[in-house]
C-alpha cells in the first residue's frame, strides 16, 4: 500500500496549532511500519542498463537511484529516529546545498530554528568530482545564539570531511554557545571515517546516490 504524504501534517499543524507533535510521530511510524512495499516500482534500486540511455543522462547502472516519494519518506524516518532517542535539541544547521530540504522539514516537525551552513566539496562537469571542502565564513540564521544542543544535518556522509569540517567551524565559530553537537544524515557510504549519530541508510559500495533534485543540473539555462 503507498504511503500517504504526511508533511503536510506538520505543517498544518503549526497553522491550526491543534495537532501535538507526537500525533505526528504516531502517525509516521504507523505508516513506516504498515508500508513496506515501494512508493514506486524501484526506488532505490540501481538503474539498469539500456541501449537508449543517454550519456547526458550522467547516470551509471551502480548508481543509488532515489525517487522524491522515497527522499521524502527517508526524511521522515530519520524525523522518527531522532525522536524515539529522546534527545531534545535547540536549532537545526543543515549543511547547504544538500542538506537544505532535509533540515527544512525537520525544522516543520520540530518546529525548530533552521541555521544554514554552507559548503562546497564537489564540483567538475558534472559535480562528482570531489574538491577540498570549503565553508562560508558566516552562518545564515535568524537567532541572536544557537544554543546548548545543536543538530547537524546533511543529506549524506561520503569521506566524512565535511561533517567534520562543519563541526569543527562550529565550535570554532559558536563554541561559547554550543556544549553538544549531534549528527543526523540520510546515508552514511563505507568510505565515510564519521558514523553520524542517526542515519537511515547504510550504503553498500562507493555507490553515487542520484538524489530526486540533480534532474535540475541537467538543464542548464543557456547563455
Amino acid at each position: 500500500m503507498p504511503i500517504s504524504r504526511i508533511i503536510d501534517f506538520a505543517i498544518r499543524r503549526d497553522r491550526l496549532n491543534s495537532a501535538p507533535i507526537e500525533a505526528f510521530f504516531v502517525e509516521t511510524e504507523r505508516l513506516i511500519v504498515l508500508s513496506r512495499m515501494p512508493l514506486d516500482p524501484s526506488p532505490s534500486q540501481p538503474m539498469p542498463t539500456s541501449p537508449d540511455a543517454s550519456p547526458a543522462d550522467n547516470k551509471l547502472p551502480s548508481d543509488l537511484q532515489v525517487s522524491w516519494d522515497d527522499y521524502h519518506r527517508k526524511i521522515e524516518q530519520l524525523a522518527l529516529d531522532i525522536h524515539r532517542s529522546k534527545w531534545t535539541f535547540d536549532v537545526i544547521v543543515c549543511i547547504a546545498r544538500g542538506g537544505l530540504r532535509v533540515g527544512d522539514i525537520l525544522s516543520r516537525i520540530y518546529d525548530k530554528p533552521l541555521a544554514i551552513l554552507s559548503v562546497r566539496s564537489y564540483g567538475g562537469d558534472v559535480g562528482r568530482d570531489r574538491l577540498g571542502v570549503t565553508l562560508s565564513q558566516t552562518l545564515s540564521t535568524t537567532v541572536a545564539r544557537l544554543g546548548p544542543h545543536v543538530l547537524l544535518v546533511d543529506d549524506l556522509v561520503d569521506s566524512g570531511n565535511t561533517l567534520q569540517r562543519s563541526i569543527q567551524w562550529l565550535r570554532n565559530n559558536h563554541g561559547q554557545d554550543v556544549e553538544m553537537i549531534k549528527t543526523a544524515t540520510l546515508w552514511r557510504k563505507p568510505t565515510s571515517a564519521v558514523t553520524p549519530d542517526y542515519c537511515v541508510e547504510q550504503v553498500e559500495g562507493d555507490r553515487w546516490i542520484c538524489q530526486p533534485f540533480e534532474q535540475y543540473e541537467q538543464y542548464p539555462l543557456p547563455p
